[in-house]
């Protein structure tokens, strides 16, 4: 079922905190920049949407493991 009450609904955590939906799409994002950035400086052009594709593709869901991990321990 279906819930919208606040207390039900699980945030994202990070390094043990809990974390809004802003400052983990930002951080995503910083990753996702950081790729794009790499894979342009090794194909010597920018790559743009492309690589943060391949990003989303093969690291989106070991980003979100990741933190969930951080923030069991």
């Amino acid at each position: 079922m279906y819930t919208t009450r606040k207390e039900d609904r699980t945030q994202p955590r990070y390094a043990g905190r809990e974390m809004d939906l802003k400052e983990y799409l930002e951080i995503q994002s910083r990753e996702i920049e950081r790729h794009k950035w790499i894979e342009s400086e090794k194909a010597g052009r920018d790559l743009g949407t492309d690589a943060a594709i391949d990003w989303i593709l093969k690291y989106a869901d070991i980003f979100s493991d990741q933190l969930s991990r951080q923030s069991e321990s």
